[in-house]
């Protein structure tokens, strides 16, 4: 039998992984974004990176007729003008399936972390995905706030402020 305070700890605990669907601009390749999730702190936008944790982020798509075998992805910030590569495993078949069917929605994940030291600060997330002819099919650029764990606090202030500067 479950007591009511375990099972209370159980729900919280649950509910403190959350994935966030995030506002994206997309930059009109081959394939149809259908939306993305970054598993994330992101009740507003921009969302808050968390550096040097992983963190997973996982596109819906719709294919078009361009042929997929793998899927090459790219993933980096945009921090103050200069590019900084997040680290990551790529996965090379999106819902497992390679070649990715003629118009067929599917998702793909990653678990991607950046590695490096930062006071909160904006910057792009950008994910460029290409196939295996290098052909761009997927693209999609989002505003986040880089910061570190123990500096939320400060990064809550970031996002304050841009919001009252708009």
């Amino acid at each position: 039998m479950y007591s009511l305070s375990s099972v209370v700890a159980f729900v919280t605990l649950v509910s403190s992984v959350v994935s966030y669907s995030v506002h994206y601009n997309d930059c009109g390749y081959s394939y149809y974004i259908q939306g993305i999730d970054l598993d994330v702190e992101c009740e507003e936008q921009p969302c808050y990176l968390i550096v040097n944790q992983p963190t997973n982020m996982t596109v819906w798509f719709l294919s078009s007729n361009v042929e997929s075998t793998d899927f090459l992805p790219t993933i980096y910030l945009q921090v103050r003008g200069s590019s900084k590569a997040l680290e990551f495993s790529p996965v090379k078949c999106p819902s497992g399936t390679c070649p990715v069917p003629v118009k067929q929605e599917r998702s793909y994940r990653v678990q991607a972390t950046a590695k490096m030291d930062t006071e909160p600060v904006r910057a792009e997330l950008h994910w460029d995905i290409y196939n295996q002819a290098r052909l761009p099919i997927i693209c999609a650029f989002t505003s986040v706030i880089l910061t570190r764990a123990e500096d939320l606090h400060k990064a809550q202030l970031l996002r304050q402020q841009l919001k009252n500067s708009n």
